[in-house]
């Protein structure tokens, strides 16, 4: 299924306590979720505290919550969630076209933020 109009591409990780039983524990969640015309399709994954997931680039974060998903011996979602991974990577060259896009436009709008900062700084300087 192809996703219709992709309109963000958030990808992120928190480290947090997120396990009920061990409320002192604390874990890395990698959270991929796209928002298209169709909906929302998500997904997540838990990491140890020192093993902080590292990525870059969608694919690169998809592939760890992917790898993540294989490594539990029993896992109630692991069906449904491979679904998932499945979908998001058919989309995958639209989903990192949007990402990229996004992440370019917050790019320059933190360059015009210091560059008119250096402006003001260099005004200041010389009055």
């Amino acid at each position: 299924m192809t996703f219709k109009g992709i309109k963000s591409v958030q990808i992120y990780s928190d480290l947090g306590a997120y396990n009920f039983c061990e409320p002192h524990e604390k874990q890395w969640q990698l959270s991929f979720r796209v928002v298209h015309a169709d909906g929302v399709t998500s997904i997540s994954e838990f990491f140890p505290e020192d093993d902080e997931p590292d990525w870059m680039y969608p694919i690169e974060a998809l592939e760890l919550i992917a790898a993540r998903l294989e490594r539990y011996w029993l896992s109630t979602k692991r069906d449904k969630n491979r679904k998932t991974i499945a979908l998001l990577r058919e989309n995958l060259p639209e989903i990192e076209r949007v990402y990229a896009e996004a992440k370019v436009k917050a790019l320059r709008a933190d360059l015009e933020f210091w560059l008119d900062h250096i402006k003001e700084a260099k005004e200041n300087a010389t009055s």
